[in-house]
């Protein structure tokens, strides 16, 4: 009996051990800042992580990588060490949540001084322009390496939370204690693929989905289902009465801070001779209808005038008609990220998906070419949907 006890002891003392070495790593450094743990349990993972992790992940391999993918969340998954084995390029995904061009500058200043940078990849939306610059907020806290804020500020920023990531992780450990039902999928704590730079949220790549026959029926069969004025992509639905809020938010002016800084971006990789690809990236067709037309094309321009070229990749097709290929009303799935990198990096793919502009470009022309092609687009569901 003692034998029995002593063993139980042990295994009570080695359990209390464990939970408190994770559960002091969260009370001390909520956001892992400084104790790098490689990975918590879902519960314990936040978006704000992603800015300070992907530099800190660069800043340890910094001769990895030749090329950079600047976007919002737009860019977060692109099947990206496909699309590096197919171009040849050593590309990492730096994409972070809510990122704009006021972001972008100090992470580019920061890169081409210390990687030996070749090109950089910048995925581009409107959106980004209207974001009004919010450095002190938590989400867009970036690493001091690249915002020359001391150590000690970034730690203090970061520890003095509200434990939110202390208290869910602590009750998922107090849950699967008492033998409870848990989500035990582990996410890398960085929230990104070490190689990639892809998001990893979902505790797997899920650059693993493909569009297959049976896949593309279920979503119809939903569509058909769908109560009238419901938009429906991929993972979500969007009813009626939502969308006049985003044609409120969507209509927001473009912030100077942002073409400025934009146009710093570009300078920047220009002074070191890195090669700069501008990408608009490929909305739904039923989100640019959301955007006033005038304000599309002038944001068009002014990537235009800085970029000297640049590929529309929003102009609507058979990929960017179909909600099926999105996420959302705002995110595409990987496979169109995977194909609009290879059509602009390996010259591969559907001709029809993303087209080609330069600076001298007769805009008006093509804005009237971009309106035939919507119709076209609505011609061809409608008569599909027959």
């Amino acid at each position: 009996m003692r034998a029995l006890a002593f063993i139980a002891a042990l295994v009570a003392c080695a359990a209390a051990t464990f939970f408190s070495y994770n559960e002091a790593a969260l009370l001390l450094d909520p956001y892992n800042v400084v104790w790098r743990a490689p990975e918590r349990p879902r519960a314990a993972w936040a978006v704000e992580q992603f800015r300070g992790a992907k530099i800190h992940h660069l800043a340890a391999h910094r001769d990895a990588y030749d090329t950079l993918i600047l976007s919002d969340s737009r860019g977060s998954a692109n099947k990206t060490s496909k699309v590096a084995r197919a171009s040849g390029l050593r590309l990492f995904n730096l994409s972070t949540s809510e990122d704009s061009p006021v972001g972008f500058v100090p992470k580019v200043r920061w890169a081409i001084d210390n990687m030996k940078l070749r090109a950089a990849i910048l995925i581009l939306s409107p959106m980004q322009f209207q974001a009004t610059p919010q450095p002190d907020l938590l989400l867009f806290h970036e690493h001091p390496a690249v915002s020359g804020e001391s150590w000690l500020s970034y730690y203090w920023t970061f520890s003095n939370l509200p434990y939110a990531t202390f208290l869910t992780s602590a009750r998922y450990y107090v849950r699967r204690a008492l033998g409870l039902p848990v989500d035990r999928t582990p996410v890398i704590t960085s929230g990104f693929h070490v190689e990639s730079g892809d998001t990893n949220i979902w505790g797997r790549d899920y650059d693993d989905f493909e569009p297959s026959a049976a896949d593309r029926a279920v979503f119809d069969a939903q569509v058909k289902n769908d109560a009238p004025g419901v938009i429906r992509f991929r993972h979500s639905s969007l009813a009626v009465e939502e969308m006049a809020g985003l044609r409120t938010r969507f209509a927001q002016p473009l912030r100077q801070a942002q073409i400025d800084s934009f146009a710093e971006t570009i300078a920047l990789l220009r002074s070191r001779d890195v090669a700069a690809h501008c990408l608009m990236a490929p909305l739904p067709l039923s989100t640019v209808r959301l955007i006033p037309q005038d304000l599309y094309f002038k944001w068009m321009q002014i990537v235009l005038e800085h970029c000297g070229s640049a590929w529309d990749f929003s102009i609507p097709t058979a990929v960017t008609a179909d909600n099926y290929n999105y996420w959302d009303i705002g995110h595409y799935l990987p496979h169109v990220a995977h194909a609009m990198l290879i059509r602009v990096l390996c010259g591969e793919g559907d001709p029809e998906f993303g087209r080609r502009l330069n600076a001298g470009d007769d805009l008006a022309r093509y804005r009237q070419e971009w309106l035939a092609a919507a119709e076209a687009a609505d011609g061809a569901r409608e008569e599909q949907a027959k």
